[in-house]
Order: structure tokens, then C-alpha cells, then sequence
């Protein structure tokens, strides 16, 4: 994803706080939407909302959470998804489109930037991964 790439060369700038915020904020709803035009139904609408159910819903059973981890050769996923919050970090990418320095600091970003990372990769997995034989269905699942 480009979009990946530059938010990573404008944090070795060091200058653009404000536009990495924005930034990191979109990865989470372009990963929602791709998640829901092919795979999941959400019952909720906000975007916080969605990306806290669909870490409850990995985390409600060992399975699906044991299947990720394993195709990402990531064993401490079970304790990076249990200790981030989600929900709050997409809040602080909103508070710092809208506050600007003011109310994000770069351990902030810092801190969003790994909780997206790891979203992301949960969700491409989600979505590509021929393996994770609980979105195999025909039909979407609803959470």
C-alpha cells in the first residue's frame, strides 16, 4: 500500500505530525471497507466501533486468533491485539486531524503506527489469506 510508504518517509522527515495523524486514520477505514465490501457485515457504523468489534471478534475464540497468528509467524499476537486499544487510538488519529500538535504527540503517533501495523496485517490476512478457513464462506459473516 503506498499510502504506507509515504506516511513512513514523512515520519523520517520528522515534520508532518499532522498529516501522518490524518493518514494513519484512513488506513483504518480503507482496511474497514475493504473488509466490509468483501467479508464482514458490521453491525455498528462508526469506525471505532467496527475496528474494536472485529479485534472482540478475533480474540472471541482461540481459532481464529491461533490461525492469524500462526500465517503471520506472529506469536505474540494474542498479547499485542489484548494490550491495544484499538478504539482509543483511532480517536487520537481524529484528535490529531482536527488538534493538530496541540493534542498528539509523537509518541503518539508512534503508538497509533504500531497499532495500525498490526491491524493492517490482520486484515490483509483476513482478506487474502486462503488459509483463514473462517471467511471461506460464500456468504459475509455479521459482527
Amino acid at each position: 500500500m503506498k499510502l504506507i510508504t509515504q506516511i513512513n518517509e514523512l515520519y523520517q522527515i520528522g515534520k508532518y505530525d499532522e498529516v501522518i495523524a490524518c493518514s494513519l486514520r484512513s488506513i483504518f477505514d480503507l482496511a474497514i471497507f475493504e473488509l466490509t465490501v468483501n467479508k464482514i457485515e458490521f453491525t455498528n457504523k462508526s469506525l471505532e466501533d467496527q475496528t474494536k468489534d472485529l479485534i472482540n471478534w478475533i480474540n472471541g475464540q482461540n481459532k481464529r486468533l491461533e490461525e492469524i497468528s500462526k500465517r503471520l509467524k506472529y506469536t505474540q499476537l494474542k498479547n499485542e491485539i489484548q494490550i491495544a486499544d484499538f478504539k482509543n487510538t483511532i480517536s487520537i488519529c481524529h484528535l490529531g486531524a482536527h488538534k493538530a500538535t496541540q493534542s498528539i504527540s509523537r509518541k503518539d503517533i508512534e503508538k497509533v503506527g504500531k497499532d495500525c501495523a498490526t491491524f493492517v496485517c490482520i486484515v490483509n490476512e483476513l482478506l487474502n489469506s486462503p488459509h483463514v478457513t473462517f471467511l471461506n464462506g460464500p456468504n459475509k459473516i455479521k459482527i
